[in-house]
């Protein structure tokens, strides 16, 4: 697993044949590559992390720290396999890795060739080196490719370190340098000095282990402690500590079940006024590891827009009309989901559902939801509040319910030549008036019977064929005109 937050420091890293190796092994890297140096060239980087162990199996530094055992010198074979004074990785294992430093050309290929002196400072009284002093990147060292099929140049070179029985027991920084002319970059790990092994090591402590790394307060989370050997048949018991236990608290301390290298715990959040951020720890054996992500712990959502689409209909011109409430932000993948109150102003006119639930696939980007606004037939026409409420907060849309022309009919007397039309309309303070169809020609205004029914009775010398009725509101109907008293 790659938690997200070590993705920026270790992306190029990761691309390559042996990260994939330390991908599988579900591990971070030890050490800290230097910041990309996007477009300069004919430059190097350099990196800890460790190789694979003679069983196939890679183990990684947790934040660039290393075990070195007293007692002997240190001797490394071709396969980086190391036995005396060994350098170990404190998240590597079982078996365990040997730490290596990896010095390349940058992706894409920065141009260098050339040697690189390493230099070790930072080494304390009956502590040695056996490092190789420089190495040399050629066109045929290649560490493996970017994944896209483009070569990564660089070397491996096996960090040999030595301590006597006089070196004394703690930790202490290592930074190696590596020069090349005037270039150079530099990588800092930590180095705990021991008499042995311990018989079991943190590996890795993550927050909602495969996201979200958010949740609202007051919505419990997860994290997961990992551990390098498996459990004894007591168990192995973690302590766990929060960096903000008032915002997001954890118990204190997990077992890993017997036989398990892992063990997951709740963690508990409380509500708050912002957007915060918690780290958290694990301690076993005198080893404290920090968590690879943090919990982001979000304050209650609002509602950032309410929109209608369309915004004005008439009453039959479909079934609905499409509402969207979009939140401030996403609802984590943990969450229920958030339940938004739905009100109309005239239900009988348009009504919505009593709430709708936004949830990470409720809408387009996982802070939406749509519902539906059904508008009555023949509602009247007029402007109609559609409200949405959450957290105290309501926002509103309009709703315009347009003119229409619900009902018409007419004839034309070829005896008496009279033009006879009804119509009924949604708006009773509606003025219509009858045209030849597709003209300006006006015939005459229809009378105004109330309740929103009209009727006209006007002298034409011929049949139209068709008129277009029009309202003061806005709407239109065609109709034919059929002829009668033949």
């Amino acid at each position: 697993m790659i938690p997200h937050q070590a993705v920026a420091t270790f992306t190029r890293f990761l691309r390559w044949p042996l990260a994939a190796v330390l991908v599988a092994a579900g591990v971070l890297l030890a050490g800290q590559t230097q910041p990309a140096r996007a477009g300069t060239t004919n430059d190097f980087e350099v990196v800890a992390g460790t190789a694979p162990t003679s069983a196939g199996v890679s183990g990684l530094g947790a934040a660039g720290a290393v075990y070195l055992v007293r007692g002997g010198l240190q001797t490394c074979d071709s396969s980086n396999n190391c036995s005396g004074g060994l350098t170990q990785p404190k998240a590597g294992g079982p078996p365990w890795g040997n730490t290596i430093l990896q010095v390349d050309t940058g992706d894409p290929d920065s141009g260098f060739r050339g040697t690189v002196s390493l230099q070790l400072s930072g080494l304390p009284a009956g502590v040695t080196s056996q490092t190789a002093a420089s190495t040399t990147i050629t066109n045929t060292t290649i560490v493996g490719n970017d994944g896209v099929g483009d070569t990564i140049f660089g070397t491996f070179t096996t960090l040999q370190l030595s301590a006597d029985s006089t070196a004394p027991l703690g930790n202490f920084p290592l930074t190696v340098t590596a020069t090349s002319g005037s270039l150079s970059h530099s990588v800092t790990i930590t180095v705990d000095v021991v008499d042995s092994l311990p018989a079991n090591t943190l590996r890795e402590l993550e927050v909602a282990p495969g996201g979200p790394y958010a949740t609202f307060g007051g919505t419990p989370s997860l994290g997961t402690v990992y551990v390098n050997a498996s459990a004894p048949a007591s168990g192995t018991v973690v302590a766990l500590a929060s960096g903000d236990p008032s915002v997001a608290s954890v118990p204190a301390s997990v077992t890993v079940p017997a036989g398990s290298t892992s063990a997951t715990f709740t963690i508990t959040t409380q509500p708050v006024t912002s957007s915060t951020a918690v780290s958290f720890t694990a301690t076993l054996s005198g080893q404290t590891i920090t968590s690879i992500n943090q919990l982001t712990v979000e304050a209650p959502p609002l509602i950032k827009s309410l929109t209608l689409s369309p915004a004005s209909t008439q009453p039959n011109a479909g079934c609905c009309v499409s509402g969207d409430v979009v939140l401030n932000e996403p609802v984590p993948a943990n969450s229920s989901g958030v339940a938004v109150a739905l009100s109309s102003s005239n239900p009988a006119v348009a009504s919505v559902p009593a709430t709708v639930t936004v949830t990470e696939t409720s809408g387009s980007f996982g802070d939406d939801a749509f519902f539906t606004v059904t508008i009555a037939r023949n509602a009247p026409a007029g402007q109609v509040t559609i409200s949405a409420s959450l957290n105290g907060q309501t926002t509103t849309a309009q709703l315009t319910i347009l003119d229409q022309i619900s009902s018409s009919s007419g004839n034309w007397g070829k005896r008496d030549h009279l033009l006879t039309v009804t119509a009924a309309t949604n708006n009773p303070s509606d003025a219509l008036q009858v045209f030849v169809s597709g003209t300006t020609q006006l015939i005459g205004t229809m009378t105004n019977l109330g309740q929103g029914n009209y009727q006209g009775q006007f002298s034409w010398p011929v049949n139209p064929g068709y008129v277009d009725i029009k309202s003061s509101g806005g709407a239109t109907v065609t109709m034919p005109i059929p002829t009668v008293n033949q």
